[in-house]
């Protein structure tokens, strides 16, 4: 089981969501962490191919990995979460 850690990004993300939201978001990663060795992991394309996504509802946390560290990037929701870091 990898360590989670959070970006200030990404908590700053969370923090900015319905509090419905928020929880739905860490039960999902808490899930995620738990059952990673059997997971599919979706890897993000062009520029951002060294990051994953996980979907939440109509919200998408991406996040990568370093080790056995899951790192969380940023959390947004489906219709811009990919331009939001793009540079």
């Amino acid at each position: 089981m990898p360590k989670i850690k959070w970006t200030a990004e990404a908590v700053s993300d969370l923090k900015s969501l319905e509090k419905v939201f928020a929880k739905r978001i860490v039960n999902k990663i808490t899930w995620f962490g738990d059952n990673f060795a059997n997971l599919n992991l979706e890897m993000l394309s062009n520029e951002l191919n060294y990051l994953y996504k996980v979907r939440v509802g109509n919200h998408r946390v991406v996040y990568s990995l370093h080790d056995d560290i899951l790192q969380i990037e940023w959390i947004g929701h489906r219709k811009d979460v990919y331009k939001k870091n793009k540079k």
